[in-house]
């Protein structure tokens, strides 16, 4: 039996679910694909009908998370009743987009909120009917509920332009086939970046029947490419579905992707179905939320419905046909991409964990001051003279900011701002505050100038504002104060200022730092007013730039002109290299992160990152930032996630990210190495790096390791030899991996001792004689006040669970095995974040 448990989108009403039976309340077509062509339009209908003996009552249709509205319209939405032998049409309408395909589903509602129905609509954009498949059609014959059955298409590209990137659909929305390659997870819908393929090459798509129900199952299969080719017709699908002999899991969906959600309160919430469309009882054990390389699983919450209401944890019994449903909320913290897993254990005929992708954007402005001012310091004016200084408010994040504020306390002070209560920020610019001091008496005067914004989640910006009021002062600087902000070691940056008479020309004696900064220098001063002075700041080190300028006229009250700014060093570093680890060759592969950071004093400027080869064996994802170019501040990272892509071949494939910034003329390269096998064991990734972790404290930071047997033959493991502070957290670890299998077990730091521990993971087999499958694993235990020790051990109150291995899952086909992983439930309740100015 094949154990790839893959996906089941059952169109069922709330409660149990009965998978083999037909719905009286039914879309036709459940999935509508529109083919427009690029940058044009399209529209289509899909027509709900009501083939039952009751009335159908629906509150609504909603569009569900991850779903580009911009794309893809549905009308009417609206509630809705159907008596016995009605129906009514949605119109889907495809707005002008590029070469891509665009997908929206829908849920029809009752007026409790469950879910009644689910249908797609897919708007597939492409102008030339250039990709030819062989064969044009496919009939796996007959397929075991729970197995699956794989057929390679080769797709002939015979357009002028060379396509690396392939847009992939299936019409069965319950998961009766799916893609392998290029999919990465398997899955019914995917775009993939595959090897570069030219005018008159070829690239392979792998699909499986992997039957939910029993019978005939038929759908089409839709492929475009980001170049705008197409097939001329879809290829059709077709497989027996045959009954099972033991339970099955199957899940409503491969990957959950809510699309892009606002960091500031706003949330995304899906449904996950869990199915057992086997024969027999099926045990639910336990689920996790776990991190996918982002550090974002504290961004998911997960929790489970009817039958399992009291939560999964100890047991949920699933019998055949019946469903579960799990509940999860993306909560976004950053405006990044937040990737993490759900992990699901079970037991069909043995104990199993499947894993589902999680995939959610983050959205949001920033508020950041350019050059990172803290003081405005106007100096001493004559009275009822107005000078002014100004700034500027970034917006480095991925939406306009729109709720800016600004205000000046106390109230009565003479500074003003304009604008003067209220700002905006559209996406990659800026805004200026012009901030002014008009005194009317004599005196000193202080303030602080408050920056903030609702719709961002950075703190407010505190802006200290000083100005003194003389009625001796005849001399007057534009600007008043010198804001040097950044100034990078060894390049000059010259100010200029203007002195001039407040009513009359003035004599000049003299201008002189006061602090005698040895990085400032200043001009010659002309002899009387209007007068130029420039300030030259040349730095050979960091350094503060902070001084005041000291203009002394004849006769008359001298002049204090404040400096502020400093000198920074611009560094960056990124890895040299990087091994994502050994994969089975036609099996999925795992990505890494990895990062360039800011390791200087200055902000840098990243260009976005890139693959050397046009034609990589890798593929890029960007996690943070999402847009390019960028700014970091010291120590702020741009980070991607770099996978190597589905391959057919064994052996090693290699290729460089390019990281370009402002802080070098030379671009810096990771090396990326991964190596596919067809024999034997694979494992990855290679290296393990934990985050600095409280000693003695049970901090949740196990870290993914995935195993892969690439052989036709079973493969014994020994026992894993992790030494300490490192474990293995998973209680149980396999003993055998069936041929094809994939296996993922987790590993944990738990320091002891405030020092670095650097280790290696070692696994043999004996089927594997002189061979060694090995990770290193890195961390840095940490003592909370620097006394060497973070205490008294402390129990450890996380829920945890065996680790099941997958006893029968060979593959009979090229799709693979199930996935097995360790988990234990830890539900999180939902975060509530209050922004506040």
């Amino acid at each position: 039996m094949i154990a790839r448990c893959l996906i089941a989108v059952l169109a069922v009403a709330a409660g149990l679910r009965e998978a083999a039976a037909a719905p009286a309340f039914h879309a036709e077509p459940q999935v509508l694909v529109l083919e427009p062509a690029v940058n044009a339009t399209a529209s289509g209908t899909i027509v709900l009908r009501n083939d039952g003996p009751t009335a159908v009552v629906a509150d609504s249709i909603t569009a569900e998370p991850g779903c580009n509205t911009a794309a893809i319209a549905a009308t009417p939405l609206a509630g809705f009743s159907l008596m016995p032998g009605e129906q009514r049409a949605i119109t889907l309408t495809c707005a002008a987009q590029p070469a891509s395909m665009q997908r929206c589903s829908y849920r029809v509602r009752s007026p409790a909120k469950t879910v009644l129905l689910e249908l797609e609509a897919v708007c597939a954009y492409a102008d030339t009917p250039a990709l030819v498949p062989d064969p044009t059609s496919i009939d796996f014959g007959p397929v075991a509920i729970g197995s699956s059955m794989s057929r390679t298409v080769v797709v002939t590209n015979t357009s002028a332009a060379a396509i690396d990137r392939l847009f992939v659909e299936t019409t069965d929305l319950a998961g009766n086939f799916t893609a392998a390659m290029p999919c990465n997870p398997d899955a019914r819908e995917c775009d993939a970046a595959i090897p570069a393929v030219p005018a008159g090459g070829a690239t392979r798509v792998v699909v499986a029947c992997t039957p939910r129900t029993e019978g005939a199952q038929t759908a089409q299969l839709y492929i475009t490419t980001a170049s705008g080719a197409r097939l001329a017709a879809p290829i059709a699908l077709s497989c027996a579905g045959a009954p099972a002999t033991a339970p099955v899991l199957s899940v409503s969906t491969a990957v959950v992707d809510v699309g892009v959600v606002d960091v500031v309160n706003a949330t995304a919430t899906t449904t996950v179905h869990v199915t057992n469309t086997g024969n027999g009882m099926l045990k639910l054990l336990d689920m996790q939320v776990v991190d996918g390389g982002a550090g974002a699983a504290s961004d998911w919450t997960a929790a489970p419905r009817g039958p399992c209401l009291s939560g999964i944890s100890p047991m949920c019994v699933l019998t055949t046909g019946l469903t579960a449903d799990i509940d999860l909320v993306f909560d976004p913290s950053a405006i990044a991409v937040r990737s993490a897993a759900l992990l699901i254990h079970f037991r069909d005929t043995a104990d199993r964990t499947m894993a589902i992708p999680l995939r959610g954007v983050g959205l949001g402005a920033t508020l950041d001051v350019v050059g990172g001012h803290t003081i405005l310091d106007f100096g001493t004016l004559p009275l009822a003279q107005t000078a002014t200084l100004t700034l500027d408010i970034a917006n480095r994040g991925t939406r306009d900011l729109l709720a800016g504020l600004v205000s000046v306390t106390p109230a009565g002070s003479p500074f003003a701002t304009m604008p003067g209560s209220s700002f905006t920020a559209a996406t990659g610019a800026s805004t200026r505050i012009t901030v002014t001091c008009k005194p009317t008496t004599k005196g000193i005067f202080a303030a602080v100038m408050h920056l903030a914004a609702t719709d961002v989640l950075a703190p407010a910006v505190d802006i200290a504002l000083r100005c003194a009021g003389d009625p001796d002062a005849v001399l007057l600087a534009s600007p008043p104060a010198i804001l040097l902000g950044e100034v990078r070691v060894g390049e000059p940056v010259v100010s200029k200022t203007t002195l001039s008479g407040k009513d009359a020309p003035v004599m000049l004696m003299s201008a002189a730092l006061e602090l005698g900064n040895p990085f400032l220098s200043l001009s010659a001063l002309p002899p009387a007013t209007t007068a130029a002075l420039d300030t030259t700041a040349l730095a050979t080190a960091d350094a503060s730039l902070n001084d005041r300028i000291i203009v002394t006229p004849v006769n008359a009250l001298p002049l204090p002109i404040a400096i502020t700014g400093n000198a920074v060093t611009p560094k960056a570093s990124a890895p040299s290299t990087l091994s994502l680890g050994t994969f089975c060759v036609q099996q999925p592969t795992t990505a890494r992160a990895v990062s360039l950071t800011s390791t200087g004093t200055a902000t840098i400027s990243v260009s976005r990152p890139a693959l050397q080869n046009a034609d990589s064996p890798f593929d890029l994802e960007l996690i943070e930032p999402i847009g390019y170019p960028a700014t970091l501040a010291p120590q702020q990272r741009a980070t991607v996630v770099a996978s190597a892509k589905r391959r057919a071949t064994a052996g090693p494939i290699t290729d460089d990210v390019v990281w370009t910034t402002d802080a070098s003329t030379i671009a810096m390269r990771t090396r990326l190495m991964a190596t596919f096998v067809e024999d034997g064991g694979a494992i990855a990734p290679e290296r393990l790096e934990f985050p600095d972790t409280p000693i003695h404290l049970d901090s949740g930071n196990a870290r993914e390791v995935t195993l892969q047997n690439c052989s036709v033959s079973l493969l014994q493991l020994d026992p894993p030899q992790v030494p300490p502070p490192f474990s293995v957290d998973s209680p149980n670890f396999p003993s055998t991996l069936q041929p094809g299998e994939i296996t993922i077990f987790t590993v944990g730091f738990h320091p002891t001792k405030a020092v670095t521990a650097v280790e290696t993971l070692v696994i043999t087999s004996p089927q594997l004689p002189g061979t060694t499958l090995e990770v290193m694993l890195i961390g840095t235990g940490t003592a909370s006040g620097g006394s060497g020790d973070g205490g008294e051990a402390v129990e450890d109150t996380v829920d945890r669970t065996s680790f099941y291995a997958c006893g029968s899952c060979a593959s009979g086909g090229a799709s693979g095995a199930l996935v097995v992983v360790v988990a234990a439930l830890r539900l999180i309740g939902p975060r509530r974040r209050r922004r506040s100015a």
